[in-house]
């Protein structure tokens, strides 16, 4: 009788690691995208959907690599560049309609994602 050496060869695939949103996060953001206006925080977030800021935070990094502040400064600021486009309004009132309640702030934030002040940008485009 012939013995039957069989070989095992454990074959390693590569973790393919695709995230789908957590429920949590993607509910965050698309209150961010329709509310931006009216959020000053991501605890004004976590208090609108009644979860912890901590497990937020997380979540919202792991599904869209980029924190929820972050996410929510480029929503705004993304707005302000288009009224300050089409529009034309004044830099107090495009602050106040994206959601900032201090002039100076907005224009600080805008700085650091734009490059320039929004009165600059405005002025380039006109």
């Amino acid at each position: 009788m012939e013995s039957d050496n069989v070989t095992v060869v454990k074959v390693e695939y590569p973790r393919v690691n695709v995230k789908v949103p957590d429920y949590w996060a993607e509910k965050g953001k698309r209150l961010i995208d329709e509310s931006y206006g009216k959020i000053n925080s991501v605890e004004d977030i976590c208090t609108t959907l009644h979860i912890s800021p901590s497990y937020f935070l997380e979540a919202f990094y792991e599904s869209f690599g980029v924190s929820p502040k972050i996410y929510l400064t480029r929503v705004k600021i993304e707005q302000a560049k288009i009224l300050l486009r089409k529009h034309g309004a004044v830099v107090h009132e495009v602050a106040v309609l994206v959601g900032y309640r201090q002039t100076v702030t907005f224009e600080k934030a805008f700085k650091k994602v734009v490059g320039v002040p929004p009165s600059k940008y405005r002025g380039e485009i006109e």
